[in-house]
């Protein structure tokens, strides 16, 4: 089949004052002297595309407005570089890229990608069908997940609908760049940077507004990046050829190491204690409402996970007794399980595996000993309120002050209690023995 050269004209809209007919390319004030007029009539070109698939012929290209010849003669080549993608006697390839010329002008009023078409015709696709969004394909990548557990399929929803649909969900995934995903992790990175500044502000505003905000570390943005990375291998498995790599898998990102655990030791405690004061005693001067939990949150930690001695988790647990959730926090610090296990876990079917009991003769671990757990088994009674232990509710060393006994079964001080005689707010540092700050 002979590729048409195709041409470029000028015309107007002008009639003709007997007939009424369009004058069109006769219109004498087209042209001007030996030249064309510039303030009469646009440019137009026009190409003759293959035949349908049965055979029929099919209207010509053609397309006008332009202002000057060389704006029509340049898409008039994008057509040509187009119709030439198929190769000499390839009638199924050029029927295909014709209609994806003629579905392209019909939506958009424009030339499809080059490009794109030459992807499409060299995996085997249709040129005519348009490459889903990213945010299109995600969608429908998640619903075809059947096999995943409910956990798994809430973290990529969550992915999803957070980082990467808001900021990569209106880009076709064939036009996806190594700097669309890294615009991504730059935007959670001020975001981290604006939590953290807010937390650490005395302005107790500043720091309601991100009340309840949690930073996004280099694991959760490598989680993030797998997602991705998932959803575009799988749209390359399913599309060969479609696209020359997997540009999430390009993407460089910090190692998404976990952090170190340290031990809230005396010396830390009394440290956090002494900075939390501080806070607490400069947002009571600065007047207006003082929050002791935003205070709380917003005071810097050793490490992002601090672990309780045994003594510091019996202080936890004494404290709690009367909470409605007191017994899953015994379960927790009991039974080793972990958080989001024991609040998700199914009563038919825990999921929390019951440690061994201690052998005979055996006991917990002394209080204050460092520990990266409480104890194996804790009295039912909980830890006796006479055992004086250091503790982040009431650390060793930090008030020469001797502790009165409490009867069997009174409940110790909550956290962020305040206490009549100092007027200080005491809190405990973050939160249970596995869980990071």
């Amino acid at each position: 089949m002979r590729m048409s050269e195709g041409t470029t004209f000028k015309q107007c809209g002008c009639r003709d004052e007997g007939t009424g007919k369009v004058l069109g390319r006769k219109c004498p004030r087209l042209r001007r002297g030996n030249g064309w007029s510039q303030a009469h009539g646009t440019w137009y070109y026009q190409i003759e595309l293959p035949p349908h698939a049965d055979g029929t012929r099919r209207p010509p290209l053609r397309k006008g407005g332009f202002a000057t010849k060389d704006q029509a003669g340049t898409e008039l080549d994008l057509a040509r570089e187009l119709l030439a993608i198929a190769g000499p006697g390839d009638t199924e390839t050029a029927i295909r890229i014709a209609d994806a010329i003629t579905a392209g002008m019909r939506a958009t009023r424009t030339l499809p990608d080059p490009g794109r078409v030459r992807k499409a015709v060299g995996g085997g696709q249709h040129p005519a069908v348009k490459p889903p969004a990213v945010g299109e394909w995600l969608e429908e990548w998640l619903a075809a997940k059947k096999k995943l557990r409910p956990g798994t399929v809430r973290g990529y929803a969550g992915h999803i609908r957070l980082y990467l649909k808001p900021h990569l969900g209106h880009i076709p995934i064939d036009r996806l760049r190594v700097t669309d995903i890294a615009a991504v992790f730059d935007h959670i990175a001020e975001l981290n940077d604006a939590i953290t500044e807010a937390r650490a502000s005395r302005s107790p505003a500043r720091r309601a507004a991100v009340h309840g905000r949690w930073l996004v570390g280099p694991a959760t943005c490598q989680r993030i990046r797998a997602t991705l990375r998932s959803a575009v291998s799988a749209y390359m498995k399913q599309h060969p050829g479609a696209l020359p790599a997997n540009v999430a898998s390009v993407a460089e990102l910090p190692p998404g190491g976990r952090p170190k655990a340290l031990v809230w030791t005396g010396e830390r405690v009394r440290a956090w204690q002494k900075d939390f004061d501080a806070r607490h005693a400069a947002a009571r001067t600065a007047g207006g409402r003082v929050s002791p939990v935003d205070i709380w949150i917003s005071a810097p930690r050793p490490s992002r996970v601090m672990v309780w001695t045994p003594a510091q988790t019996m202080v936890f647990l004494a404290a709690a007794r009367r909470h409605r959730l007191h017994a899953l926090w015994r379960l927790i610090t009991t039974r080793d399980c972990a958080a989001a296990k024991a609040a998700g876990c199914a009563a038919p079917t825990p999921t929390c595996t019951p440690r061994p009991p201690p052998s005979a003769g055996r006991s917990p671990s002394s209080a204050g000993t460092p520990s990266r757990a409480p104890p194996n088994l804790m009295p039912a009674s909980g830890p006796s309120p006479s055992t004086p232990t250091p503790s982040p509710t009431s650390p060793a060393g930090a008030r020469n002050t001797t502790k009165k006994k409490r009867p069997p079964g009174t409940p110790g001080p909550a956290a962020g209690s305040s206490s009549p005689a100092s007027g200080e707010t005491r809190c405990t540092p973050p939160r249970s023995p596995a869980c990071s700050s």
